[in-house]
Parts: structure tokens; sequence; C-alpha cells
């Protein structure tokens, strides 16, 4: 998807498509919520520098949605291509639709497209591993009681290898530690170094 290419159909030619039964897809959605993240990571860093705290809170949310958005759309619109060039897809590459875990659905398509790949020593693949993992504490907030400077338990290994560029003293509950500048900026780069790999290890099908 390019700049300058129109993201509609126009609607005549919607018509004939649909009266020959064409199915549709769309790719390059990746790139779009990747530049959004980078977006939002600017504005979580303009508002850390004006001190509006809510700006700042609100635009890092933005960008980890946004950035992990980006890596599952990546993964997804590889097999929606791979249909696109070669029909139906093999049993192994299906049922990664079928699995829930984004981390998982990579490291099944890695194994499955890349074999020699190391997840095991990839930093990117790690850094993937807690980007996900920070989206659903974000999107899935379950607000309870913690202790002073605690982060929710689903990050707590993230935050341990210092994965995570949280903030080591929060001013409250653990947002004031988390949704911060900082990890916006971790959170674009996360997801723009793990589609730069994966443009390498699952190029899309021809």
């Amino acid at each position: 998807m390019k700049d300058d290419e129109s993201l509609i159909l126009p609607p005549e030619i919607l018509d004939t498509l649909r009266e020959q039964g064409w199915k549709i897809g769309s790719g390059g959605i990746h790139a779009v919520l990747l530049e959004e993240a980078k977006a939002s990571a600017k504005r979580s860093s303009e508002g850390h520098l004006s001190g509006e705290v809510r700006g700042e809170w609100g635009a890092c949310a933005s960008t980890i949605l946004c950035a992990s958005a980006a890596c599952e759309a990546r993964l997804s619109e590889y097999l929606a291509h791979y249909e696109f060039a070669s029909g139906p897809l093999p049993e192994e590459l299906a049922a990664l639709r079928n699995e829930p875990d984004a981390s998982k659905q990579w490291c099944l398509l890695v194994r499955n497209t890349s074999p020699e790949y190391d997840l095991g020593t990839s930093v990117e693949y790690q850094h993937l591993v807690c980007l996900f993992r920070l989206r659903d504490v974000v999107a899935h907030r379950n607000a309870r009681l913690q202790e002073i400077d605690s982060v929710p338990t689903h990050i707590e290994d993230c935050v341990r290898q210092r994965i995570l560029p949280v903030r080591e003293k929060a001013e409250g509950d653990w947002p004031t530690a988390v949704l911060v500048h900082e990890v916006a900026e971790w959170a674009e780069k996360t997801a723009s170094n793990w589609i730069r790999v994966a443009g390498d290890i699952t190029p899309m099908r021809c």
C-alpha cells in the first residue's frame, strides 16, 4: 500500500466483482498501523515534554495497541497473500488462524517457513513476545490493588529482564511507570524491528 494509492475501490468495480463472485482482501494494513504507532509515540513524547500526563499515557497506550496490531496484521497478510498467490493454505499454515496467542502464531509460522532462524536467541522475537504481553495488559485492563512500584504479573518477566523500559519508581498505580513515552518509543521500535525481520524470514509468497 502506497501513499498515492486509493484505499477504496470505485463502486462500479465493486459491483462487477460482486456479480462475478470474486473474493477480495487488502494488503499493507500493517504498514498503516505501524505509521500510526510512530505518530502516537511522537505524541507521547510531546505529552511528556509539555507536562501533559494524560496525553503521554493515552498516546503510549495507542502506540502499544497499534504496534502490536501491526505485527499481527503482517502475519495475517502473509497467509492471505499465500492464498492469493498459491491457492489454499497447507494444513500447517491454516492451523495458525485457530491459534489465539499471537506470539505462538509467529513462532509456528517461522518454524514452518524458516526453521533455521533461531527464535530462542532472537532479541527481536523476545521483544515481540513482551510487546504482545504488554498489549494484553493495556487492552484488557484488570484494575486491582497492587503493591507500590509493582507491575502486572503478565509483564513481570519482561520488566525483570529489562526488556520493557519502565520507570523504576511509580508515582501511583502501575500505569505511571508503564504508560510513559519511553515505553511508547520501545513499542514502536519493537514492531518496526520485527516487521523488518519478518520481511527477511517470511517474505510474501509470489
